[in-house]
């Protein structure tokens, strides 16, 4: 009988080792995805808020391009003949293509990093 009641001792350690691991499994487990939820809502708040700025800027970015469309059109008014409103209105669209160029590479730049940014809160 001695033989049988070893091996239900065995058999009970080796179910509660089991257990044991099976726990520790499962505390990691979860761990690992409460730590995934917190950086989700972070990463959430971060582009909830790099979208506000990206807003504001767009918003800033056509009041300026709107101010410049009124002074050119002031400036057109009060041309002396055809050609200098040729030249006012070459200069003007010049300018803007630089303007516009020059602000949708921002825009990129800022997109891609913030892009980078909330990627690199996963990276473990």
């Amino acid at each position: 009988m001695t033989k049988n009641y070893d091996m239900s001792e065995q058999m009970r350690a080796f179910a509660e080792q089991g257990m044991e691991q099976a726990r520790k499994a499962f505390d990691t487990y979860m761990e690992t995805m409460q730590d995934t939820a917190s950086k989700m809502e972070s990463s959430g708040s971060d582009l909830q808020s790099k979208t506000t700025e990206a807003g504001k800027k767009a918003l800033a970015l056509t009041e300026d391009h709107m101010s410049a469309a009124f002074s050119q059109a002031e400036k057109l008014v009060t041309a002396k003949d055809p050609q200098e409103a040729l030249e006012l209105q070459t200069k003007y669209i010049k300018e803007q293509i630089e303007s516009v160029t020059k602000q949708a590479q921002s825009m990129g730049e800022e997109a891609v990093n913030a892009v980078k940014d909330i990627q690199s809160k996963f990276k473990v």
